[in-house]
Order: structure tokens, then C-alpha cells, then sequence
């Protein structure tokens, strides 16, 4: 797998103020081995009717797996169904990502992950999911279909296919999605390459009781976005905490559904590393890199996402990091 490259400059700003978190991601174009199938893995794969549907399974679980086991969470992918309340799905043919947060804030409400064909790789991968050029008028508002036909004609094809993989990571990052459709979701800048987003009424002001960061990078010849939404704080925007069919959701008195507060060794962290990929532990290090472990089988990905926000003015601060060693792996797990 390749580096991610994108546009993302610098460390994640400001203090933690509730609304941040770090979600971790895994993409692969590996599958699932399928002697280490759990039963009811094996029972699921069978009864997907073709090859090609059976080949994607077992490359999204695969992501799943190597997630599930660096989490520490069981690892058996037939025991989670989609969409779910802290992890997150995404494939198009020969690649997948599952994303979860690794450590989030008290408001954080769901993440969302999508992977999406560049429109300059090969014709075999772009027949694999390919945006068409007319489809902008179904999901894209009116700012971004004016940004967008701004641009030379030679990009217009590849922005298209980041700004749907943008619109589909916060989509599946919004747990008040039932009656939301793509082109309800708007970054605040469609040039941005990381950000922040809001859904409803057209404006991108965080309306509806829910506000995103988001982070976008290339990975090779594949659009990987990541998204984190937040419940606003009661009272602030339009229509913010006012909790009824129309206005949206009011901040929570617990926090969202999530993995419990992580706090480990890089001991533990190697433990399970060295069980998700069947290696030895004496020979993990925290210098270790994962490339070296897994062949380039998949990549480790970060997004640290900060909103800071004041009255009806929210920033979003993110960005998008390849997590390289055990050692880079054990911080952020261990983060306190």
C-alpha cells in the first residue's frame, strides 16, 4: 500500500476541548486468510452469492480483523453488523478501509470512513467505481457544482470523486442519518483537503445539532476520507439542541457509544499485534515497523481531528498521518 499524500499541514491545534478524537484506520487490497475464518466468517463468505462479492467480503474483513485486533476488541467480523455505533465500513472493488476511534472526546458521536477510485488510475479501476460526471447535480450543492465547474476540465473528474467519498465519510459519520441524503452534507470548503463540514437547510454552519471534521488523502490510486461528527453544544446554531423532528440532536448526557478510554503498554499493544498477525512478540520492537510485519499488506492511517468552537464560529482542525511503527502505535493507543 502507498504513503497517504494530501494537503494536511501540521499537528492538530489547540487544546482538546471535548470535540476531538483520534480514529484509526486500516486500508488493505489484502484478504482475509481463509484458514483463519471463524465459523460463522465461513457460514457468512459461503452464502454471498459469486466470486467477485466473496472476494470484496474477505478484503473488508480483512481491514476489519487487523482493526478489531489492534483495538483489542474480538475479533470475530461476522459478530458486527452495519452501520454501527463506533466503527466504520468502506469498500469499492480491490480495496477497503474499517475506521474506529482509537480516542475521542465526550461529544463525539460517530466516524465515518470512505475509499474511492482516483479518476487518473487505471481503466480496470476506475470501471471499479467510477463518479459520473453528471452525478454532481445529485449530490453536490450549489457552491461546490460552482467551485467545481470553476476548475481546469482535466481535474474536475478526480475533485468529483474526493468530494463523493468526502459526502459518503460524513454521511456514514452522522448517526441522525436515516433521512439525510449526500447532498445534505457540505464541507465548509469544497477545495479543503481536511476541514469542517455541517448538514441541513443547504448551510454548512453545523446546523441540525451535529458538526464534522473531516481529513482526505491519496493513497496510491485510492481517495481515503475520514470523518468525526460531534453534538453541538445546547443552544448554539440554528436549530441546535432544540430536539424535535426538524431541529436535530441535543447535546448528550452521556457520552456516544465508543470503545472505553484506552489505557495500555506498548507490551499489550505488541501482544496484540503479534497475536492479529501471528508473530512472535520477542520479535516486536517499538522501532518495529508495520511494513516490515505485513509486507505492505495495509496501511495504518490517523486522523486527529480538534473543533474549537465559539457561539455559531466552529473550526475544525485535521489531518490525515500513515502510522508507521509499534512505537507510533502504542502513543496513540495509550493516549490518555
Amino acid at each position: 500500500m502507498s504513503a497517504v499524500t494530501g494537503r494536511a499541514e501540521g499537528p492538530v491545534a489547540g487544546r482538546p476541548s471535548g470535540r476531538d478524537a483520534r480514529v484509526l484506520t486500516v486500508l488493505t487490497r489484502a484478504r482475509l486468510p481463509e484458514r483463519t475464518l471463524t465459523r460463522r466468517e465461513r457460514a457468512t463468505v459461503r452464502a454471498l452469492s459469486g466470486e467477485e462479492r466473496q472476494r470484496q467480503w474477505l478484503i473488508s474483513r480483512f481491514a476489519l480483523r487487523l482493526l478489531l485486533g489492534m483495538l483489542g476488541e474480538p475479533a470475530d467480523t461476522a459478530g458486527y453488523a452495519f452501520p454501527h455505533p463506533w466503527l466504520s465500513l468502506s469498500h469499492t472493488r480491490g480495496a477497503a478501509a474499517a475506521a474506529a476511534a482509537a480516542y475521542a472526546g465526550p461529544a463525539l458521536a460517530g466516524v465515518g470512513v470512505d475509499v474511492g477510485v482516483d479518476a487518473e488510475a487505471g481503466a480496470d479501476a476506475v470501471r471499479a467505481r467510477t463518479v459520473r460526471p453528471d452525478a454532481g447535480r445529485f449530490f453536490l450543492g450549489d457552491r461546490e457544482r460552482d467551485w467545481l465547474a470553476g476548475l481546469p476540465e482535466t481535474e474536475r473528474a478526480d475533485e468529483l470523486a474526493r468530494l463523493w467519498t468526502v459526502k459518503e465519510a460524513l454521511l456514514k459519520a452522522d448517526p441522525a442519518n436515516a433521512r439525510t441524503t449526500l447532498a445534505d452534507y457540505l464541507p465548509a470548503n469544497a477545495a479543503a483537503r481536511q476541514g469542517r463540514a455541517g448538514r441541513s437547510g443547504g448551510e454548512a454552519e453545523g446546523e441540525g445539532g451535529a458538526v464534522f471534521g473531516y481529513a482526505t488523502g491519496h493513497c496510491g490510486d485510492t481517495w481515503l476520507t475520514v470523518a468525526a461528527a460531534f453534538h453541538r453544544r445546547s443552544g448554539s446554531g440554528s436549530g441546535a439542541g432544540s430536539g424535535d423532528d426538524e431541529g436535530g440532536v441535543p447535546e448528550p448526557s452521556a457520552p456516544a457509544p465508543s470503545p472505553p478510554p484506552p489505557s495500555v503498554t506498548f507490551d499489550e499493544v505488541a501482544a496484540r499485534v503479534g497475536a492479529t498477525l501471528s508473530l512472535p512478540v520477542e520479535r516486536l520492537t517499538p522501532a518495529t515497523t508495520l511494513r516490515e510485519l505485513a509486507a505492505e499488506s495495509f496501511l495504518l492511517v490517523e486522523m486527529a481531528v480538534d473543533l474549537e468552537e465559539e457561539g455559531d464560529d466552529v473550526r475544525a482542525h485535521a489531518r490525515l498521518r500513515e502510522v508507521t511503527t509499534l512505537g507510533d502505535l502504542a502513543r496513540l493507543l495509550g493516549r490518555p
